[in-house]
């Protein structure tokens, strides 16, 4: 399962250090309800967003054709991060790659991965996410974005084009930051570094 790590390399990606290149700081922190009424994941409880059933996309934000806010940001990074185990899921990696920087390590690292995974007409079967304790910060006004947030992976397989079973993985849960850029009219995600806490 690719999980917030990669495909057969659970708990072994190696975290990307987080540049925060701008100097102009705005620590303005955000509550994590406000991301998620911008997509189809929303709260059980207060500060906890809950995992999708297997197979459903997230939904679009508005926020993507917005000006950079930390509201904003927190949408996209969300969407961003909700269309991983879909994207497992269904095969289809094409929308996590739209939304990524192209200097991401990370992002790039997990779409190889997970490109590697399709061409063996393989897919995902669970690992949804749950986020919570979700913080955003505005770095460099308009424009550059850091989040902190936990983030528990649920128990996957991972099988064949018959459905025979080829790996499983337990689940794990994160630690995670990532930086989240609006430039030149576009979001992307520009870093993720994770570590896991249980």
């Amino acid at each position: 399962m690719i999980a917030i790590a990669l495909v057969a390399t659970v708990g072994g990606c190696t975290p990307e250090p987080i540049p925060i290149e701008p100097t102009r700081t705005s620590a303005t922190p955000a509550s994590s309800a406000t991301a998620a009424a911008s997509s189809t994941p929303t709260p059980d409880v207060p500060g906890e967003i809950s995992a999708l059933p297997d197979g459903t996309k997230p939904e679009r934000p508005a926020a993507l054709d917005q000006a950079g806010s930390i509201d904003a940001a927190q949408a996209v990074l969300m969407y961003w991060i909700y269309l991983l185990p879909y994207s497992q899921q269904v095969g289809d990696p094409s929308d996590v790659k739209a939304l990524s920087h192209p200097d991401c390590t990370f992002c790039r690292s997990w779409t190889d991965a997970l490109d590697t995974m399709v061409a063996r007409n393989e897919r995902a079967v669970g690992g949804g996410y749950t986020v919570s304790d979700l913080t955003t910060l505005e770095v460099d006004l308009g424009r550059w974005y850091t989040s902190t947030f936990t983030l528990t992976e649920a128990p996957s397989t991972e099988v064949n084009e018959f459905g025979t079973t080829i790996k499983s993985y337990p689940g794990h849960t994160y630690k995670v930051d990532a930086i989240v850029v609006y430039e030149s009219g576009a979001w992307t995600v520009r870093a993720l570094a994770h570590e896991t806490v249980s």
